[in-house]
């Protein structure tokens, strides 16, 4: 990972493998870990439901005994759509262990289920809590989103690195209207657009 200072790291997929995938009702055993895009979108459209999942392979051991002060999670629009301010969109942390390419709307790895369908499940599948938001507003294409994580990672910090599991992006439609969110995954070849994680932390007993 990327050392920026003694308290402060990057990761990117110039220096970490990425896992994201998007997972859908619609398709609910087929596996998009290969796919350039990860869409968001909201249950209540005709459409079915897309949510997003993201982490980093380095995350566990580049905070194993460290204390996180603070972490933000960048993502890159990859389309341009027509401005939605009813459209939120939300950002979870995972309790479940997925596999980038066998994770399915119905499963977190192959043979094995999300407690509820599209890792619904708040005890099991993911957190309620909502580590941050954003109202789907921007219309310029390649737009980065800057999204605050940092109490999730803090749960994963020190020696419970085995909490993290990365996170899932869920969407709540506020009219009829069908819109939707596309992040860049790290499938695209365009490493700007890659998701980024950044973090500030203390060593252990600073």
């Amino acid at each position: 990972y990327q050392v920026l200072n003694s308290c402060e790291f990057r990761l990117n997929d110039e220096n970490t493998s990425i896992d994201d995938a998007q997972i859908t009702s619609v398709n609910p055993t087929t596996n998009y870990g290969t796919g350039i895009t990860g869409l968001v979108r909201d249950t209540n459209t005709t459409l079915g439901d897309y949510q997003t999942l993201v982490k980093f392979d380095a995350v566990k051991d580049s905070i194993y005994n460290r204390t996180v002060a603070s972490a933000n999670l960048y993502l890159t629009r990859n389309v341009t759509a027509a401005v939605n301010a009813n459209l939120m969109i939300y950002v979870r942390g995972l309790r479940r262990n997925w596999v980038e390419s066998q994770v399915t709307w119905n499963n977190a790895t192959t043979g094995i289920p999300w407690t509820t369908a599209g890792a619904g499940d708040v005890t099991n599948d993911r957190y309620s809590d909502i580590l941050d938001s954003f109202v789907y507003t921007d219309t310029a294409a390649n737009g980065f989103v800057d999204l605050n994580v940092t109490s999730y990672m803090q749960l994963c910090d020190g020696t419970d690195t085995a909490n993290y599991k990365g996170w899932i992006l869920t969407a709540k439609q506020g009219s009829a209207t069908t819109f939707s969110w596309t992040a860049s995954t790290s499938e695209e070849v365009l490493q700007l657009r890659n998701p980024q994680l950044h973090v500030n932390y203390c060593s252990a007993g600073a």
